[in-house]
């Protein structure tokens, strides 16, 4: 039985967006600990607030599931819009070690400066230039670079421009 032309691009860009999530979540998890002491829990807890509220912040497992499931939601639609965008946007298509950066700082832009704000966690409260850089250096090495290395790679397994 051979595959359809595009299930090896699909899963190629599932894989893809499963690893941003996984390693996006390692990295918010790992400084939300250092940073606080205290149990990544809370970083799920605040993304499900996004979609619920301020009440998912007193949440328990049902909220930190929600969380997680939003995050690999997000991470996949991220790594969608690059693996549609790629083919169209020749910047896209050259080194991913140069176009993956970027694309993690696009995103970690869009993130923090239009659709957190559009949520029910609203515009931030404060800025602090050294959470911000770590932030999005977390983005750029977690998300944007493991993006563009995965559609390269998947690119050149099928064939797609």
């Amino acid at each position: 039985m051979t595959l359809p032309a595009t299930q090896p691009l699909l899963l190629g860009l599932v894989r893809t967006g499963l690893l941003a999530g996984t390693l996006d979540a390692l990295g918010a998890s790992a400084h939300f600990f250092l940073r606080t002491g205290k149990s990544p829990a809370g970083v799920w807890r605040y993304v499900a607030s996004a979609l619920l509220g301020p009440t998912a912040l007193a949440g328990g497992s049902a909220m930190i599931l929600t969380g997680i499931a939003m995050h690999y939601a997000i991470a996949l639609g991220w790594t969608a819009l690059f693996f549609l965008a790629a083919p169209r946007i020749g910047a896209l298509r050259g080194s991913p070690w140069i176009s993956g950066p970027c694309y993690g700082l696009f995103v970690w832009l869009m993130m923090t400066r239009v659709i957190v704000p559009l949520t029910l966690i609203g515009p931030p409260k404060t800025f602090n230039a050294v959470q911000a850089a770590i932030g999005a250096l977390i983005i750029v090495l977690c998300v944007g670079t493991p993006i563009a290395v995965g559609a390269a790679r998947t690119f050149a397994q099928t064939g797609a421009p």
